[in-house]
């Protein structure tokens, strides 16, 4: 686990070079003064060192609304290099300052980083939609409403209630900067190819309190048990709240940015008796909740294979009663199970 992370200016520092800094630092100062281009003081080799210069600043700088980060050129004139900045509408920020206060009032008794961080995380997931239209249109150089494009920034998120996984990650990381908790954001792919972000997070009062935290994933599984009203049964799940590097990489995630994040014991399911590396305790669980609960959602790894679990969870439950409506099963090892029958609700 790294010990000497800086995250004022995270990306800034740990990616870029002397050139790239430069650039940087034009782009964000021009940004703040709303500057519809900015020179270059320093000779660049190629617009790749733009391109890795302006995804810094995004994601060191979650507070930044107003920019199209996607949409932008180089050109030369008289002045020197000149990088053409795209902007949006102005954010209404009183918008923004009112989840802020929401969020800071409903966290305030809370004693410990991580009921903190997982308040905020349950508070996104459960009021923000996975935009699929929105990242279609992106792959398919479509966007243009501005609306679109807020769902990349922390204001689709925040006021419009959708976002894509830039949009979850930037706002969850300006929400726990907004009650002293640390978080940067780490680019990754996602089913091998497929760009993607997170969060990790610094839980201050944990021992090795750097975990992951993946909201896109968790925000994934939202719609997966309807009662006829549309409302969420399960509203939320936490398959990739506080969870390590390995974790990660078994949900499909990969990414040469990982921190090093090595505590099992942080996940979700870990932290609410969810977890089992025996069937037998897993046995213990289901019969002991089998009269109390509809569904099931835990965590296994241990002998058995994910599907050889899946399937005998299954059968248990079936024994007390619970009908079985959907599963996921992860590789080889790890496995979250839900069970249950739309019409006992």
């Amino acid at each position: 686990m790294e010990n000497d992370i800086i995250v004022r200016n995270y990306r800034k520092n740990r990616f870029l070079n002397a050139v790239q800094q430069s650039i940087y630092d034009s782009i964000y100062l021009s940004i703040n003064s709303r500057r519809p281009n900015c020179v270059i003081p320093v000779d660049f080799q190629s617009f790749a060192d733009i391109e890795v210069a302006m995804t810094a600043v995004k994601y060191d700088h979650p507070e930044i609304m107003n920019v199209n980060f996607n949409n932008f050129n180089a050109s030369i004139d008289v002045r020197g290099r000149i990088i053409n900045l795209s902007y949006i509408r102005t954010p209404e920020q009183s918008k923004i300052n009112e989840v802020v206060n929401y969020i800071k009032e409903k966290t305030s008794s809370l004693k410990k980083d991580y009921d903190k961080a997982l308040f905020i995380h349950d508070y996104l997931v459960e009021n923000v939609s996975y935009d699929y239209a929105v990242l279609k249109k992106a792959n398919d150089g479509e966007i243009t409403s501005e609306e679109d494009l807020e769902c990349f920034s922390i204001y689709g998120p925040l006021v419009h209630h959708r976002a894509v996984c830039s949009g979850f990650t930037l706002a969850y990381n300006y929400l726990l900067s907004q009650i002293g908790i640390d978080a940067v954001t780490i680019l990754a792919n996602e089913d091998k190819n497929v760009p993607h972000c997170f969060s990790a997070i610094h839980l201050k009062d944990e021992e090795n309190g750097w975990i992951n935290v993946d909201l896109t994933i968790d925000s994934k599984k939202e719609n997966i048990f309807f009662d006829r009203g549309k409302k969420r049964i399960y509203p939320f799940f936490h398959f990739a709240f506080g969870v390590s590097d390995e974790r990660m990489r078994d949900l499909d995630v990969s990414s040469n940015e990982f921190l090093g994040c090595d505590n099992e014991n942080l996940s979700y399911y870990y932290q609410n008796n969810l977890f089992f590396n025996q069937f037998p305790k897993l046995r213990r669980y289901i019969n002991d909740m089998s009269g109390r609960k509809k569904i099931f959602i835990f965590e296994y790894k241990g002998n058995y294979k994910a599907k050889e679990m899946a399937i005998m969870a299954s059968k248990l439950l079936y024994e007390h009663g619970i009908n079985i409506e959907s599963n996921y099963y992860f590789f080889d090892r790890y496995f979250c199970f839900m069970g249950g029958t739309l019409n006992e609700f």
